[in-house]
């Protein structure tokens, strides 16, 4: 979700020190306007994430959402709307735009994209799950695995075992211990 906020330019949650050490060897249009209005620390990386630019031609190599076994991975979380879309529309849409080869999807962003929605990570209610297990039975799926949301216990499932939340917050600022999940056949679990 961050490196999507990059691509659209938005750099809110970039560090200072971050902007300034953004690599070299990406050089910026000089007659690009979107471009020439940015601070020179966050033309370097500006040019590198926009669609198009080095970071976000390698970032459309990656999936949103992606299905490996009976489990689908995505950072937010895959609602309705995603799953009548389709995973390879949705995927096909997203790394479009980051080649700059279409219009940015406008779902993208907003509580309802796939790499913002936080309704299956945040305490999901009973309609949380209900909608959770129509996508998961239209997609043919067992479940699903989050990001996004730390959570501050560790891993942890809600709805059942369909939803699994793995961010814990493993950034200086959360101060979260490492921890994997395992999936071994319908066997899942957290190791600590």
């Amino acid at each position: 979700n961050h490196e999507l906020m990059n691509a659209y330019l938005n750099f809110r949650y970039v560090t200072d020190s971050a902007l300034g050490s953004f690599g070299s060897g990406v050089e910026a249009d000089p007659l690009d306007s979107l471009l020439a209005s940015l601070d020179p620390g966050e033309l370097v990386r500006a040019a590198a994430f926009r669609p198009g630019g080095p970071v976000a031609r390698e970032l459309a190599t990656r999936p949103t959402g992606l299905v490996l076994g009976t489990s689908l991975f995505v950072h937010g979380g895959i609602l309705p709307e995603h799953a009548e879309m389709g995973l390879d529309e949705m995927n096909r849409s997203i790394q479009a735009w980051l080649r700059n080869d279409d219009p940015q999807p406008e779902w993208i962003r907003g509580d309802r994209s796939p790499v913002w929605t936080r309704l299956y990570s945040d305490q999901p209610n009973l309609a949380a799950c209900d909608t959770l297990s129509w996508v998961l039975d239209t997609l043919g799926v067992d479940r699903m695995v989050v990001g996004h949301t730390v959570q501050p216990t560790g891993i942890t499932a809600f709805c059942g075992g369909r939803v699994w939340c793995i961010d814990v917050g493993m950034a200086a600022h959360y101060g979260g211990r490492p921890e994997v999940l395992e999936i071994r056949g319908d066997r899942v679990r957290s190791i600590r």
